[in-house]
């Protein structure tokens, strides 16, 4: 007679086929793994579009400025990329808005100066990025008081940033 073979319960019967665990990645995992400089590359060239020609011209210095502004409050990892690349070259264009003027400082002329040097003062870090700055050129209409107010803020930003090399669009 034929006895079929006892299996022990501590073994199991064997497969012919390797069991193969499927990889399920959690949502940005492949994000993180990135390096800093890859993200870096990518937000060079999102200047370069926006400065060094751009589509047809359409672009300027304040909308690289708010583009890399809103990519480095996406994620930590954005914002270790983009704020490097956003002080290194800050671009003041224009006057400054009216709203600003008439309710928060109540100055003619400066108050985003004045928000750049509470920024910087305030982080040392981003200080120290800044390479060039360009300031919008003084009123010469503005009374001599304003003038010295207008020079001290920007002589507080030079002092503040210890890596600044070029500063531009003041003429005294």
């Amino acid at each position: 007679e034929y006895v079929l073979p006892r299996t022990s319960p501590l073994m199991r019967p064997q497969r012919l086929t390797p069991h193969i665990p499927k990889l399920k990645n959690a949502p940005g995992e492949a994000f993180r793994k990135l390096p800093k400089e890859l993200l870096m590359l990518i937000v060079d060239q999102l200047r370069t579009l926006h400065l060094d020609g751009g589509v047809l011209g359409e672009t300027c210095a304040t909308c690289w400025m708010r583009d890399a502004c809103n990519l480095s409050l996406t994620s930590r990892k954005w914002a270790a990329a983009a704020k490097p690349k956003l002080y290194e070259s800050i671009h003041l264009v224009g006057q400054d808005s009216m709203v600003h003027i008439k309710k928060k400082f109540r100055m003619k002329s400066g108050c985003r100066l004045k928000l750049l040097r509470r920024a910087l003062r305030a982080n040392t870090i981003l200080a120290k990025y800044v390479r060039n700055l360009k300031v919008p050129d003084l009123d010469p209409s503005a009374s001599r008081i304003e003038q010295d107010n207008y020079l001290d803020v920007v002589a507080s930003i030079v002092m503040s940033c210890p890596n600044l090399e070029r500063l531009v669009g003041l003429y005294p």
